[in-house]
């Protein structure tokens, strides 16, 4: 910030309250820009292990119970892009909330936003 930044963007998480105590611990550190919320989709049931290993967030139980009705990565991925759709509709109206920042590998836009919401694509390749 005293750079100059103008936002921010979290590091992935696909438990909302952790965005809105991360927003909050910020708020009263004196952080008074945009906080932007980081929301990736998992692709394959493999991932239920992998990403909260490789990016040391928490998986909400009712996600993983969920994911772990799929029966293949086709399903996986449908409950993960619903959930992160779920996440985003959670946070509208939130500070900074105005923006997402979706990862997700291929660069497909799931969600968009009747309310002009700007949906950031990052690839990851």
């Amino acid at each position: 910030m005293e750079n100059g930044a103008e936002y921010a963007v979290t590091q992935l998480f696909y438990d909302n309250r952790k965005y809105f105590e991360f927003v909050e611990q910020a708020k009263a550190a004196g952080i008074n820009i945009p906080i932007i919320p980081g929301i990736k989709p998992f692709k394959k049931l493999s991932q239920l292990s992998m990403i909260p290993k490789t990016f040391k967030v928490d998986l909400p139980e009712d996600l993983v119970k969920e994911a772990l009705k799929c029966k293949n990565d086709a399903e996986a991925e449908q409950v993960g892009i619903e959930w992160c759709v779920a996440q985003r509709q959670g946070i509208d109206g939130s500070w900074g909330s105005e923006y997402s920042f979706l990862f997700h590998r291929g660069g497909r836009q799931y969600q968009r936003s009747s309310q002009n919401h700007l949906l950031i694509c990052f690839s990851e390749t």
